[in-house]
């Protein structure tokens, strides 16, 4: 599978050279192998275990890439006017890596991405005529979107983060009490802890469900009264409880209350 994407990402790419020069294309064959090539180092990083080092791997890999396609587009007949649009390539990425890299080390890998053709272009040389003008046009309010996104995504992560931390808490809590705690929604039995459960003699598991399932594990002759949350057509949380106690001659078969 990754022979067949790697021959794919090739060629599709060096399609793109021969339909910019095609009597230079043949020279950037080898580059585009390199590129494809390079793809690999951040699966392999994982692979072999790096953990700490995998935002300077990413962007490192990136800036690589950067400069190979700035070898690539010194080759080519109008390759630094053609070509200035793919460097927008490199901020489709990265805001998907905020769910896998820490945010320092996003966003100061995605101020290299902006700053680092410019630095190779011009000031190393690899690609003088490059207008700086125009490509900083692109890549800098491309580079604050991207960044933006990170801080998004990034407060949305540690606000789910810190819920569940939470609703984690919470249900230990309400697990431990000694009463009997059932809490049910639209009709149904959705949660019940282990002293809501004894009072009938069952697991939780077991009476989670239809109210009246219960009916089949009623064991006991104790009333069986607990606080819970109901919600209304207006979606608003109400207090209530409800009570189940057997009826005489009806095989102990519970009735609910409210």
């Amino acid at each position: 599978m990754i022979a067949v994407a790697g021959s794919v990402l090739v060629f599709v790419l060096w399609m793109w050279d021969w339909s910019v020069d095609a009597a230079h294309a043949p020279d950037t064959v080898w580059l585009r192998l390199l590129m494809s090539a390079s793809f690999l180092s951040y699966p392999l990083a994982i692979r072999v275990g790096v953990r700490r080092s995998l935002p300077l791997v990413f962007y490192g890999m990136a800036l690589w890439l950067q400069m190979v396609f700035l070898w690539v587009l010194a080759r080519l007949d109008g390759g630094a006017v053609h070509g200035m649009a793919g460097f927008l390539f490199w901020f489709i990425v990265p805001p998907l890596m905020t769910f896998v890299l820490p945010l320092r080390g996003n966003i100061l890998g995605n101020l290299a991405v902006v700053a680092c053709p410019s630095l190779l272009a011009v000031g190393l040389g690899l690609l003088p005529q490059m207008d700086l003008f125009k490509l900083n046009a692109l890549l800098v309010p491309a580079g604050v979107i991207t960044i933006a996104g990170h801080i998004m995504i990034d407060r949305l992560l540690r606000r789910i983060y810190e819920y569940r931390w939470q609703f984690q808490w919470r249900s230990v809590a309400i697990d431990a009490l000694a009463e009997g705690v059932v809490v049910v929604q639209h009709g149904l039995i959705c949660y019940a802890n282990q002293a809501a459960a004894a009072m009938v003699g069952r697991t939780p598991e077991q009476i989670v469900g239809p109210p009246g399932a219960i009916s089949l594990t009623w064991t006991t002759n104790r009333t069986f009264r607990n606080p819970c949350w109901s919600r209304h057509r207006t979606a608003k949380p109400r207090g209530c409880v409800w009570g189940v106690r057997p009826l005489t001659g009806r095989a102990s078969r519970p009735r609910w209350c409210r």
